[in-house]
Protein backbone atom coordinates (compact mmCIF):
# COMPACT_ATOMS: atom_id res chain seq x y z
CA UNK A 1 0.00 0.00 0.00
CA UNK A 2 1.34 3.35 -0.83
CA UNK A 3 2.38 5.73 2.19
CA UNK A 4 0.18 8.49 3.41
CA UNK A 5 1.07 12.00 3.87
CA UNK A 6 -0.05 11.59 7.60
CA UNK A 7 1.57 9.23 9.51
CA UNK A 8 0.07 7.50 13.02
CA UNK A 9 2.68 9.51 14.80
CA UNK A 10 0.93 12.95 13.71
CA UNK A 11 -2.55 11.79 15.59
CA UNK A 12 -1.84 12.31 18.69
CA UNK A 13 -2.00 8.95 19.91
CA UNK A 14 0.08 7.61 22.56
CA UNK A 15 3.57 6.10 21.83
CA UNK A 16 2.36 2.68 23.03
CA UNK A 17 -0.94 2.52 21.15
CA UNK A 18 1.07 3.00 17.91
CA UNK A 19 3.04 0.56 18.83
CA UNK A 20 1.01 -2.08 20.21
CA UNK A 21 -1.01 -1.04 16.16
CA UNK A 22 1.96 -1.07 14.38
CA UNK A 23 2.64 -4.60 16.06
CA UNK A 24 -0.44 -6.01 14.88
CA UNK A 25 -0.17 -4.49 11.19
CA UNK A 26 -1.72 -1.03 11.27
CA UNK A 27 0.75 0.33 9.81
CA UNK A 28 -0.84 3.21 8.18
CA UNK A 29 -3.43 6.01 8.99
CA UNK A 30 -5.51 4.45 6.68
CA UNK A 31 -5.40 0.76 8.08
CA UNK A 32 -6.43 2.46 11.45
CA UNK A 33 -9.48 4.70 9.77
CA UNK A 34 -11.17 1.23 8.26
CA UNK A 35 -10.36 -0.60 11.57
CA UNK A 36 -13.58 -1.60 13.84
CA UNK A 37 -12.91 0.00 17.29
CA UNK A 38 -14.69 -2.93 19.45
CA UNK A 39 -12.58 -5.51 17.38
CA UNK A 40 -9.42 -3.27 18.65
CA UNK A 41 -10.43 -4.08 22.12
CA UNK A 42 -11.70 -7.43 22.36
CA UNK A 43 -9.78 -10.60 24.04
CA UNK A 44 -7.28 -10.94 21.95
CA UNK A 45 -7.81 -7.84 19.96
CA UNK A 46 -5.22 -5.65 19.25
CA UNK A 47 -5.73 -3.06 22.53
CA UNK A 48 -6.72 -5.71 24.82
CA UNK A 49 -8.10 -4.00 28.22
CA UNK A 50 -8.34 -0.67 26.38
CA UNK A 51 -11.30 1.41 27.02
CA UNK A 52 -14.30 1.43 24.37
CA UNK A 53 -13.34 5.29 23.82
CA UNK A 54 -9.81 5.23 23.35
CA UNK A 55 -10.63 2.40 20.29
CA UNK A 56 -13.08 4.94 19.43
CA UNK A 57 -11.28 7.50 19.76
CA UNK A 58 -8.04 6.68 17.98
CA UNK A 59 -10.38 5.20 15.00
CA UNK A 60 -12.12 8.38 15.01
CA UNK A 61 -9.18 10.73 14.57
CA UNK A 62 -7.77 8.80 11.63
CA UNK A 63 -10.97 8.95 9.56
CA UNK A 64 -10.67 12.57 10.60
CA UNK A 65 -7.40 13.55 9.68
CA UNK A 66 -8.45 11.78 6.06
CA UNK A 67 -11.21 13.63 5.25
CA UNK A 68 -9.35 16.64 6.44
CA UNK A 69 -6.39 15.84 4.09
CA UNK A 70 -9.23 15.20 0.95
CA UNK A 71 -7.90 11.51 0.80
CA UNK A 72 -11.58 10.13 1.85
CA UNK A 73 -14.96 11.51 1.42
CA UNK A 74 -16.73 13.28 4.38
CA UNK A 75 -20.19 12.10 2.93
CA UNK A 76 -21.01 8.33 3.59
CA UNK A 77 -22.27 6.85 -0.15
CA UNK A 78 -24.06 3.44 -0.78
CA UNK A 79 -22.66 1.56 -3.40
CA UNK A 80 -25.29 2.10 -5.40
CA UNK A 81 -25.01 5.75 -5.16
CA UNK A 82 -21.11 5.80 -6.35
CA UNK A 83 -22.40 3.26 -9.09
CA UNK A 84 -24.94 5.68 -10.04
CA UNK A 85 -22.26 8.59 -10.02
CA UNK A 86 -20.07 6.99 -12.23
CA UNK A 87 -22.76 5.85 -14.61
CA UNK A 88 -23.44 9.31 -14.83
CA UNK A 89 -20.60 10.76 -15.30
CA UNK A 90 -19.35 8.05 -17.77
CA UNK A 91 -21.87 9.12 -19.97
CA UNK A 92 -21.11 11.49 -23.42
CA UNK A 93 -22.39 14.27 -23.61
CA UNK A 94 -24.26 15.58 -26.86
Amino acid sequence: MGSFPIRLEDLEIKPHLITKLKGAGIDSIFDLAISIPHQLIEDGGILTGANAQVALDIVMKAKRALIDSGLLAKDFSTAEEILERRIYENVPSS
